[in-house]
This record gives C-alpha cells, structure tokens and sequence, in this order.
C-alpha cells in the first residue's frame, strides 16, 4: 500500500518565504516615499507673516501636495520631491457678522480678507524645487 503526503502547502509557504528573505537580503523591498522635510521663513515686506499657510503643490499636477501652518513667519512641512508651485495664504480679521442674521443667539462669524496678494496664492508665481535632502527654503514676499 503506498501512502501519498500532500506536501504542497508547506513547499508553497517555503517558496514564498524564500522569496521575501531574497528581497530584503538584496536591497529589494518596498520602500517607503522618500519625503524632504523642509523648514524656513516666510515675510511680507521684511515682516514675518504672522500666521497662515503654505503648501508645495506638483507643478505637474501628479503626486500629493504638502505643506503645514506659518506662524511668526516660520514654517515647517514634509515635502515630496520634485518641481513644485507653492501657495502662501495669511488672511486676516476685516470685521464680523451675525451668522444667523438678526437672531440675538446667533454665533458671530469672522470676516477675513487675504492679505497675501494672490501672485503668491491663487494664482500663484512661486516655483520651488524640492531636493531629496532639501532643508531650507525662505520665501520673501512683497506687496508690490
């Protein structure tokens, strides 16, 4: 009588497990996104920006944008790589206004206006080129 064991299982789990030991011995494992972790300084006319945004937007529209808040004219962000169109927004308080109209319960709403002129936003001038071991990256803006 002859007994057959089915060794398939375990000769398909060697296989694989050699395989993903193969790959990480030899420098072939996923890695990770490489990302540049920028910092620096923002000012508007040689004043720090007070408080805002920036964010580091793909020049060529593919892959994620990146960015982080400015407070006392300092920034600091992780970046992708790569060509970028950068994006500075610091609005500021113009006035307030009843959200809910004449109700006397009615929570108070900001009015804000960008005090950044839109060259640096909207429509935005600012090119920059994120390097892989960037560190710094200043931005003075002016008004005019």
């Amino acid at each position: 009588m002859r007994t057959s064991l089915n060794l398939w299982p375990t000769h398909a789990l060697l296989t694989c497990l050699s395989i993903g030991a193969i790959q990480v011995l030899s420098g072939c494992a996923p890695a990770g996104p490489v990302v540049a972790h920028l910092s620096g300084t923002v000012t508007l006319d040689k004043s720090p920006v007070a408080k805002g945004t920036i964010i580091f937007v793909p020049a060529d529209g593919i892959g994620p944008a990146g960015g982080g808040p400015i407070k006392d004219g300092k920034y600091s962000a992780d970046i992708h790589p790569g060509p970028k169109t950068v994006e500075i927004r610091s609005p500021k308080k113009v006035g307030e206004k009843k959200a809910y109209g004449n109700d006397a319960n009615s929570p108070i709403l900001e009015i804000t206006e960008e005090s950044i002129p839109a060259k640096y936003n909207a429509k935005s001038e600012l090119k920059h080129t994120v390097e892989a071991k960037s560190k710094v990256a200043d931005f003075a803006l002016e008004s005019k």
